[in-house]
């Protein structure tokens, strides 16, 4: 019977052979590396079998090939079903098994056995020396329940017959096969003889799966004795089954009212009863099901009463449970219930939060001014207007809001003023439309309140200056103008400050000078004064200067903390201007993404949480929305603009397949100024929410590479379900081509950081590396788990970069940049802010790609929450927002390399609000900030250099395009459509002007006058003779038949005259006419004209009419008394039966062919005629 066995054959790595050398005489043969090779085939899996061989013959020489060939099938691990049973299992594809060395060699008395799972053990099927084992449980002919492990139990005991008690029992192994028909009898082993655990009472655990439907276990067990005698087995067999639930309905669309059937399908083993319940309250029996039964499976439903619960989203959840108390997974759905008419339910959505400056607060002192923060949902299905908010402390009220609507599943966010006036524990309540003016379906959940302690401030006098207490007037320094400089002075304490002196001092090269020195005579306790100093034109230079303000209690007061009556400060006197604050008029619900900044032409990427749109942008701040992007947007976004204004793009996206499944991934494409998008590319592949999910990208561009870089949760991990996220890299020099994309999967292998909690990763290219900074977490030093910013460089392509090290500690909101040094090495410029809240700070830094330190700096940022690298050719502009004195502030710095020498020159603050985006145009020098003011609208202003313009040629073209306010590519397109129509219209033009002089010239009139006597005819040219013998071959043709055929033809004398040329021939003239339609035209003039000398003349022979001078006095008419005795008029009867009229019927002859027809209406003025089409005029 062949094969006898199999062995491990493919994908086998072995020696690299040398090739095959050319031999050259007196030269040595060339010899194999020490290279590997990878191969399949019997020729891999031979050398296995051979070599396990010479292990068993090394140990027992004395076997036969014979035995050593039975050995060999005996120790074997079966594959597949079961053709023949020659004593051992067998099939034509496997033989008898995959070779096992470990349970040859044990079987040989070569290893100890390791009391494991061992495969065809000497175990003889054929042979039982007696019954000493037993299955007890489960119960034969019994039925599993797929998915649950079953204990299988039993005894072995050698009876006395058999040798007890001398002979015991040693081992009892177990076996279980699957059988059934599919169509013909399959017998799969599912667990080969394998050690039960005990041995007078056994055990051993066996999971059970559906293998296949239908399909039977049968379990079989032997023990051995000390005499390594075998007993006989003992069997069972057990039925498998699976047991389900399923929910049919409701199935989630669409609302529920009244009561609802509940319903919906299942399988069980030994099944007891089917629950269900709503929401999370108890339990309820949906159906009993039927006792006693093995196996069941049907049909089952409910009835749901869902009044009982209030309008809103529940779920229900259904389960299976069985008589032995297993428990199906939960069914889960939810449903909308809706049984009262339309109705708001307004209902806080967040905690209550106490915040000074948009830092939150445990705790303030008194006279603090404070915010009050809440959003506010409605669940309802109607939409709310005027929703009055009220905030009380300690039951009285304290301040009143009206939001104008909010509207069904929306969520509104408000914030209420409050100043605390006294010292203790104070209970803050919000209550939501406290005068009921709204019909909700739910009031219940309309307050919600928070215990907030109030601190009184320390009695007596403790002047302080805080962090942002300088401010500029204009808001950045020039060096060509007057500056006025405003300081801010606090008294913290409750105390008034009678008299105090305020000395500011400026850096120079000689050291600290005092710039001015003012005498203050009352600072407010819990207040502040502002003290103004002016700096003139020259005075500054550009560049930062370091200025130091000082401020001393006059008298016997004493200042309570001085260590804050010192401040030293920077500010950033540049050549730029900061103009006005414009508004974007962002749709409602638009949260501003990317700006990309052109001369003149920008482009706003904004989301609405779920759609990514572009909007086009002028330099009013007008917004035109051009394209939606994205309309399953999944929350990451990246942006990186070329000099040529086109945009790359990638952002996260979800979708739904061929399947249903919806799946996640990463998508990119190329905006340009006109808005024009090209195709959309599928940068990674697409993952179910089960495998994971990529986020936090972010992009950079260098020469013609394109580099995208963000994190990657890998949720599957190669079926470990690990949870392993890691940071990747895509680059590619042709970023329109799909498929010329390259990823670098695990640049950084794992990282310790969630989505919500972390920043997207910062990549920028440069000469010598790529770099990016990411976050992790870190317990190091102090054993608090925190998250930190990390730096790494590499090669794009490769994967793991070694170069990584610890940048900021407890540290978010990075930026990177990478300047090019004056020898082209990688200046590296970072960004991050250090710690939360009061405590945070700002920290830039400015190295080599091997973080050898050229210049750094840490201030004070208290509340920082974004920070934006913008670069220019003057060097790289910092933004970033804090909390000054008042409120938050957008602060401005530069940051440049030159000569080998770096500066960090930190400015102070350009206007309040909380700082978005940044973007840069350099053409214009222009930097766009988009920012959210304090009354939380969005709001844009332009900081421009303050340099030469660019004198540049500018065509008449261009200013045009200027003020009509197009792009370049869609005012060429205007210019080459108008440049079209005027070439259509100019060819046009000259067609119908051509047309019309070729008429001209041919329509020269000829008047004859014909004569009958003996004169010849006088013709002057050759073209009117021509015309002429046309004219009266044609009408002697005409006349032919009915002339006499002996009468001589009359000899005419033809006078020919030319007239002036005709006006213009109409419209309907303007049709080409042939020769016939012209012959007949012509007639039709020269009987028009003879009908008009007939009018003219009169009736031939008559005399002309008298005038009313030759008429003399004629008599009067009669009066009507002279026709008094006239007959009256014959009636009706006297007429009888008059003749009808005539029909309106008229006989129109055509002047051109002659032709007689009738027209029946008597209204035409114009008529064709039937005959030749000819116009006559009726």
């Amino acid at each position: 019977m062949k094969p006898d066995v199999i062995a491990p054959g493919s994908h086998i790595f072995s020696a690299q052979h040398a090739a095959s050398p050319v031999i050259v005489p007196g030269q040595p043969r060339p010899m194999a590396d020490d290279s590997y090779i990878e191969f399949d085939g019997t020729s891999m899996s031979t050398p296995a079998v051979a070599g396990i061989i010479a292990i068993l013959l090394e140990a027992v020489p004395d076997l036969t090939p014979a035995e050593v060939k039975q050995m060999l099938r005996e120790h074997s691990e079966f594959r597949g079903t079961i053709d023949e049973d020659p004593g051992l299992p067998w099939n034509d594809h496997y033989g008898f098994g995959m070779i096992d060395a470990v349970s040859l060699l044990e079987g040989a008395g070569v290893l100890g056995s390791t009391g494991g799972e061992t495969n065809n053990t000497t175990v003889d099927p054929d042979y039982g020396a007696g019954n000493w084992v037993e299955l007890e449980s489960p119960t034969d002919d019994s039925w599993f329940n797929a998915g649950q492990i079953y204990r299988i139990r039993g005894t072995a005991e050698i009876p006395e017959y058999d040798g007890a008690p001398e002979r015991t029992i040693e081992e009892v192994y177990v076996r279980a096969s699957v059988r059934y028909y599919d169509p013909t009898f399959h017998n799969d082993t599912i667990i080969d003889w394998t050690l039960a655990i005990g041995t007078d009472e056994w055990w051993f655990d066996l999971p059970v799966e559906l293998w296949h439907d239908g399909a039977d276990v049968f379990i079989e067990a032997r023990a051995k004795d000390d005499m390594s005698r075998w007993s006989n087995g003992s069997w069972h067999w057990h039925h498998v089954g699976e047991t389900i639930i399923d929910l049919e309905e409701p199935s989630g669309y669409g609302t529920l009212s009244g009561d609802t059937t509940v319903k919906g399908t299942y399988k069980a083993v030994y099944g007891e009863r089917i629950e269900y319940r709503i929401g999370n309250g108890q339990w309820s029996t949906a159906e009993n099901l039927s006792q006693g039964d093995d196996y069941d499976s049907g049909d089952w439903q409910t009835t749901w009463d869902t009044t009982e619960v209030a309008d809103g989203t529940w779920r229900i959840s259904v389960r299976l449970i069985t008589e032995s108390g297993w428990t199906t997974q939960e069914v889960r759905r939810n449903v909308v219930v809706d049984n009262q008419p339309p109705a708001s339910d307004l209902e806080p959505f967040s905690s209550l939060l106490v915040e000074e400056k948009g830092i939150s607060l445990d705790r303030a002192y008194v006279n603090s001014y404070l915010k009050v923060h809440l959003d506010i949902r409605n669940s309802g299905d109607l939409n709310a207007y005027e929703v009055m908010i009220l905030l009380r402390e300690d039951g009285e009220q304290v301040t009143v809001e009206t939001i104008s609507h909010i509207d069904s599943t929306d969520i509104v966010s408000i914030s209420l003023g409050y100043i605390p006036t006294t010292a203790g524990e104070h209970t803050l309540e919000v209550v939501i439309d406290p005068s009921d003016l709204i019909d909700e379906s739910d009031e219940t959940n309309n307050v919600i309140s928070l215990t907030f302690p109030v601190d009184p401030r320390p009695p007596g006098v403790d002047l302080a200056f805080r962090s942002g207490a300088v401010a500029t007037d204009p808001e950045v320094p020039n060096p060509n103008g007057e500056t006025h400089m405003t300081i801010r002075l606090d008294n913290l304490g409750a105390d008034l400050a009678l008299q105090a002196t305020m000395s500011l001092n400026h850096w120079t090269e000689l050291g600290w000078e005092v710039t001015d020195t003012r005498t203050l005579d009352l600072v407010p306790g819990a207040g502040f004064v502002e003290v103004p100093f002016t700096f003139h034109a020259t005075e500054l230079k550009a560049g930062v200067e370091k200025f130091r303000v000082e401020v001393a209690v006059d008298g016997d007061q004493i200042d309570l903390d001085t260590s804050d009556n010192e401040l030293e400060f920077t500010i950033l006197v540049d050549p730029s201007r900061l103009q006005g604050a414009r508004r974007p008029d962002l749709p409602s619900g638009h949260v501003p993404l990317e700006f990309s900044a052109a001369e003149g032409e920008n482009l706003l990427f904004s989301s609405d949480g779920s759609s990514v749109w572009v909007h086009r942008v002028n330099e009013r701040y007008d917004l035109f929305t051009c394209l939606e992007l994205e309309d399953e947007w999944s929350g990451s976004f990246a942006l990186a603009a070329t000099d040529d204004e086109k945009m790359h793009v990638a952002w996260t996206r979800r979708f739904v397949d061929d399947f249903g499944l919806t799946l996640h991934t990463v998508s990119f494409t190329t905006i340009d100024s006109s808005c024009t998008i090209s195709g959309v590319t599928d940068l990674m592949t697409p993952l179910s929410l089960a495998e994971g999910k990529y986020w936090g990208l972010d992009m950079d561009i260098r020469s013609d590479t394109v580099a995208v870089a963000g994190y990657h949760r890998d949720l599957a991990t190669l079926g470990t379900y690990d949870d392993i996220t890691s940071v990747f890299v895509l680059d590619s020099d042709t970023p329109a081509d799909a498929d010329g994309w390259r990823l670098s999967r695990e640049i950084i292998p794992l990282v310790e950081v969630i989505e919500t909690a972390a920043d997207p990763v910062q990549i920028s290219l440069g000469s010598e590396w790529a770099h990016i900074l990411f976050q992790d977490a870190r317990n190091d030093t102090t054993g608090v788990e925190r998250l930190g910013v990390f730096y790494a460089h590499g090669n794009l392509g490769e994967q793991n970069w070694a170069f990584r090290k610890a940048m900021g500690d407890d540290a978010g909101g990075a930026q990177l940049a990478v300047l090019e040094g004056d020898d082209g090495e990688d200046i590296v410029v970072t960004g991050w802010r250090e710690l939360d809240g009061y405590d945070a700070e700002l920290v830039l830094s400015v190295t080599y790609s091997n973080l050898t330190e050229l210049a750094s700096e840490r201030v004070t940022a208290a509340g920082l929450l974004r920070l934006r690298f913008v670069e220019t050719s003057r060097g790289l502009q910092v933004f970033h927002d804090a909390v000054g004195p008042a409120s938050r502030q957008i602060h401005y710095s530069l940051i440049t390399v030159k000569d080998g020498e770096s500066e960090i020159a930190l400015g102070g603050p350009l206007t309040e609000g909380w700082l978005s985006l940044a973007s840069r145009s350099d053409e214009a020098g222009e930097t766009h900030i988009i920012y959210t003011s304090s009354s939380l609208d969005w709001r844009a202003r332009l900081l421009v250099d303050d340099r030469e313009p660019e004198l540049q040629k500018t065509s008449i073209l261009d200013r045009l395009r200027i003020l009509m306010n197009l792009d370049e590519r869609t005012f060429q397109l205007v210019s080459k459509i108008l440049m079209a129509t005027c070439i259509m219209a100019t060819v046009l033009l000259l067609a119908v002007s051509a047309g019309m002089m070729g008429r001209r010239r041919r329509e020269e009139v000829l008047v004859a006058v014909l004569e009958d006597d003996d004169d010849p005819i006088d013709i002057e040219d050759d073209e009117d003779a021509e015309l002429i013998d046309d004219e009266i071959d044609d009408d002697a043709d005409e006349d032919e038949s009915g002339a006499e055929p002996d009468e001589p033809e009359p000899e005419l004398t033809v006078t020919i005259e030319e007239l002036p040329l005709p006006p213009l021939p109409s419209e309907e003239e303007d049709e080409p006419e042939d020769a016939g339609a012209a012959r007949r035209k012509r007639r039709k003039e020269r009987a028009s004209k003879e009908a008009e000398a007939e009018k003219d003349s009169g009736p031939e022979g008559l005399p002309p009419p008298p005038s009313a001078a030759d008429l003399g006095d004629l008599p009067p008419p009669p009066s009507p008394a002279d026709m008094a005795d006239l007959p009256p008029p014959p009636s009706q009867m006297d007429l009888g039966d008059l003749p009808l009229p005539p029909p309106p019927d008229r006989e129109v002859t055509c002047p051109g062919c002659g032709g007689k027809f009738t027209v029946k209406s008597m209204e035409l003025k114009k008529v064709d005629c039937p005959v030749c089409d000819e116009h006559i005029e009726l």
